[in-house]
């Protein structure tokens, strides 16, 4: 029962951002398919290393495309610089929020784990805006 809550809980912070950022080293199609609950017009990132295996491909990506229309979702390559996976709401904005996620999107409500929102973001904003100026992630 905790482990579909926890989901739930993704699913709702995915549905509730305009700016939705997912910083996730381990992304798959359950990643995609989460993601796939966003607004329609919501703006999605994924900072990743994409170090899954497998990891996430050109052509599952190329499906979500043509499965979800009206949702894009940016790239961006992680470069190693950071551990932990994180989900940011509204980035940028006065309604910003960051949470910390135990386990890896693509293993949401497999396990319990926790999302817990952190809420001294100060430390938090640079990284994320360096993150963000990283380069796109190539998927294969």
């Amino acid at each position: 029962m905790i482990c579909l809550w926890l989901r739930a809980r993704f699913f709702q912070l995915v549905t509730s951002g305009k700016l939705f950022t997912l910083k996730d080293d381990y992304i798959g199609v359950k990643t995609l398919n989460h993601l796939a609950h966003s607004k329609a017009n919501a703006a999605l990132t994924v900072i990743s290393d994409n170090k899954a295996r497998p990891p996430l491909r050109q052509t599952e990506y190329n499906d979500f495309l043509t499965e979800n229309p009206g949702r894009n979702i940016t790239f961006i390559h992680s470069a190693s610089r950071t551990h932990d996976r994180y989900i940011v709401l509204d980035e940028g904005t006065k309604d910003m929020k960051v949470y910390h996620c135990g386990a890896s999107s693509k293993d949401a409500g497999k396990k319990i784990t926790t999302i817990t929102r952190i809420t001294d973001i100060d430390d938090y904003k640079n990284t994320i805006r360096m993150l963000l100026g990283n380069p796109p992630l190539v998927l294969r």
